[in-house]
Parts: C-alpha cells; sequence; structure tokens
C-alpha cells in the first residue's frame, strides 16, 4: 500500500507520459459527418441575426460565433449540462473538430456557453436546433431519442416544467414499476403496450416536430388520454 499523497506506481516510466496525446477521427464519426455537412456560414447568419435581435447595444467583445455554434449544435445531439459541454469541448477532439478548434487551445467555458443560449433565449435555441436536429435525424447522424429540438436556455439536468414532461415520466414510473408489482398492473401493461409505445412516439414528436400550438395541444390530449386510462 502506498503512503503520503495517494497510491503511485512503484515502477516509474522510463519517459513522462505525454499529455497532448495526437489520435486522428475517424471519417465516419458521426460529429465529423455532420461538422463537414453543415452550412455554417447559413447557421451563423441565422445565430448572428437572433443574436442582434436581442441585444440592446453591440458594444463589447464580439463573441466566439462559430465555436459556440457548434456548442449548440453539440448539445442538441447529446443531452448535457453546461459543464458537461465545456468538458466535451475541452478535451474530446470530434467536439472541437465541430466547434472548429482542432487549431486552438482555447474553447468555451459553461459559463459563456450558458450566457450565449440566454442572449438568444428559447425561441433563438429552438430555431437553431431545429434547423439541424431534424436534418441530422434524416440523414441518421443522431439519435432522435436524445435529441430535443425545444431546449431552453436551461441546465440540462433540470427538466423543464412543461406538462408532456410530467406525462412522459409518470408512464416510464409505470412501466419502471411494473417488474416490482403484482399481477394487476401486469397485466394492465400487457393490455396498453401499444398505446404506451405510442406514447413514447408521440413525445419524441412533441419534442422535435410539433411545431405549432394546436400540434402540441393535440399530443398532450392524446397522452393525457393515455396516462388517465
Amino acid at each position: 500500500m502506498g503512503t503520503g499523497r495517494g497510491c503511485r506506481s512503484r515502477q516509474p516510466e522510463l519517459f513522462a507520459r505525454s499529455k497532448s496525446p495526437t489520435i486522428p477521427i475517424a471519417e465516419n464519426h458521426r460529429l465529423l459527418v455532420l461538422t463537414d455537412e453543415i452550412d455554417w456560414t447559413e447557421l451563423e447568419e441565422l445565430i448572428q441575426a437572433i443574436r442582434l435581435s436581442k441585444l440592446k447595444s453591440e458594444a463589447g467583445r464580439p463573441p466566439h460565433l462559430r465555436a459556440l455554434a457548434g456548442a449548440l449544435v453539440l448539445r442538441a445531439t447529446r443531452k448535457m449540462t453546461y459543464r458537461e459541454t465545456e468538458d466535451q469541448i475541452r478535451y474530446y477532439a470530434p467536439a472541437r473538430y465541430l466547434c472548429g478548434l482542432t487549431e486552438t487551445d482555447w474553447s468555451p467555458d459553461a459559463n459563456t456557453i450558458q450566457d450565449f443560449e440566454q442572449l438568444l433565449g428559447e425561441d433563438g435555441v429552438r430555431q437553431v436546433n431545429e434547423r439541424v436536429v431534424k436534418w441530422a435525424v434524416a440523414e441518421k447522424l443522431a439519435d432522435p431519442t436524445l435529441m430535443v429540438a425545444d431546449t431552453t436556455a436551461q441546465e440540462a439536468a433540470i427538466p423543464y416544467p412543461n406538462e408532456v414532461g410530467h406525462l412522459a415520466a409518470f408512464l416510464s414510473a409505470v412501466v419502471a414499476a411494473s417488474g416490482r408489482a403484482g399481477q394487476a398492473l401486469l397485466g394492465f401493461l400487457k393490455g396498453v403496450g401499444t398505446r404506451i409505445k405510442e406514447a413514447k412516439k408521440k413525445v419524441r414528436a412533441h419534442r422535435l416536430f410539433a411545431e405549432t400550438a394546436s400540434a402540441k395541444k393535440k399530443l398532450t390530449k392524446e397522452l393525457a388520454a393515455i396516462v388517465e386510462g
């Protein structure tokens, strides 16, 4: 057992291990493919238009728009907090490629990413995500069960309090409880198994594709009917 400051190897390495590893990104990595296929000029123009519409003054240092646009796309394709996003962009090579940061040591911190999303607002983030998410799902470059087109400028670990979220959580809890429940609940689940699958599809549709208030209301009513049953 080691002593002092933790346990170290008793067989030291002949040469110090490099803390700047070099590793190529696979050509078929989905973040690399996504990066190469996105029209970044168009996306940056959209983000800049949203940003300028929210600003009261253009004073101050301009943001690293390309890197922050990449951070928005990364958070749209993977459910993570701002701290996790910072860590991914700083140390994960495909994420740095997505943010256009492979030729620099700089990367945005969690506060910068959060402030940028809050400036764009929920509607601005939704516009950006919808443009990227729908294309990425169609091209099978991202898992639609993880992607959220109507994200809010909040930590991903804090659920946004909407009715659909509560209904989805309830259905998940019922399914999870079935393993510990009696025959009554198991029989119920067997009878409504198809409808629960439909409910999951509706939750996904609500998050990704419901663009109008009437469409969202319709999906919410259908989910509520399943939960009521």
